[in-house]
């Protein structure tokens, strides 16, 4: 008989496969991104599809698999309806679910990362709609968490290359994807790739690896910080997992 277990987790992404089936990727707490099928969830009577919408945390019933884990039943825990009835916040929280999608491996507990992940929505929901830079500067910190807790972190705290202390005359080099470069080993090194980038940017990400996310709201970004922002983090995940990696 097949083994029957029970995880609870975050829905991340759904994927049609054959007629009526689905293969679901979620966050759990104990086993981490799991892929699992879903028999029959495309078809219009099936009862466990609502449980298994992407941005939905549910109780989920699994049968062991050779390949994949079958999904046996669903119990939804919370659909983030505050989150859902705004087209502005449900597309900001599916940029940090696909980053999870892109960057995780499966089968393996991220659980600091799973706590934080309820942390970002729970912060989600408090933002006002129409507060638009804030929505963005909150998605970014996000995705500088996932990237640090993820273990992919680059050094921004002390030259990575001769591991002193970086002074505040310095060029500010980020080397992909090791980190910042004093501006001797910048010279001196001819090989990845580097970023010029400002004394601003490399403050805002410290903030937000060192920082809750609450501290992360309060910054007052200008339009200019914001897009360097969105730049650096942007080539850094692509740099790193591929184009598809963006938010």
């Amino acid at each position: 008989m097949a083994e029957i277990y029970k995880t609870e987790g975050v829905v991340l992404a759904a994927y049609a496969v054959k007629e009526v089936d689905r293969i679901y990727l979620i966050f759990s707490k104990e086993y981490g991104k799991l892929k699992i099928i879903g028999k029959g969830t495309r078809k219009i009577t099936a009862k466990l599809a609502s449980g298994l919408e992407p941005l939905t945390f549910s109780e989920v019933f699994l049968v062991r698999g050779r390949q994949l884990d079958r999904i046996k039943g669903v119990i939804i825990v919370d659909q983030f309806q505050e989150i859902r009835k705004n087209l502005e916040k449900l597309e900001q929280a599916l940029k940090v679910l696909n980053l999870l999608v892109i960057i995780l491996p499966e089968r393996e507990p991220f659980q600091a990362l799973y706590q934080q992940l309820f942390q970002y929505l729970e912060q989600l929901k408090k933002i006002k709609p129409y507060q638009m830079r804030q929505l963005e500067i909150l998605r970014l910190a996000q995705a500088w968490k996932i990237i640090q807790q993820a273990g992919f972190q680059p050094e921004v705290f002390v030259c990575c290359g001769c591991k002193k202390k970086i002074q505040s005359g310095d060029r500010f080099v980020l080397k992909i994807p090791d980190g910042l470069l004093c501006s001797y080993c910048a010279a001196a090194d001819f090989k990845g790739q580097q970023l010029k980038v400002s004394v601003g940017l490399v403050k805002i990400i410290r903030i937000f690896l060192e920082k809750d996310l609450k501290v992360s709201l309060k910054l007052a970004l200008t339009t200019k910080e914001l897009h360097e922002l969105k730049m650096v983090t942007n080539h850094f995940l692509r740099s790193n997992f591929g184009i598809k990696a963006k938010v």
